[in-house]
């Protein structure tokens, strides 16, 4: 998601193959987001341009809640073990 902050406007299909999820997962996300006011959708022609309102914000919380390298590999160990 970083990259696409650093993009002004992206279309719907450029959000879904970044993020490689279904489509329907996209949409339902960006309709959320939309609501909460943190993007706004533009019209053009046949394409949704999607625009983050506030970039800081945005960066801000992803950064403060993005999963540390050390809760990955922890998650990814009990995932392991629990499977066994």
């Amino acid at each position: 998601m970083t990259n696409i902050l650093k993009h002004n406007l992206c279309t719907f299909i450029e959000i879904v193959e970044h993020l490689h999820k279904a489509a329907s997962t996209v949409s339902w996300h960006l309709k959320r987001l939309k609501k909460a006011g943190l993007i706004s959708v533009k019209y053009g022609g046949e394409y949704q341009l999607y625009q983050i309102m506030n970039p800081g914000l945005v960066a801000d919380i992803l950064y403060n809640y993005k999963e540390s390298f050390l809760d990955a590999a922890v998650n990814n160990y009990t995932q392991i073990v629990e499977e066994l």
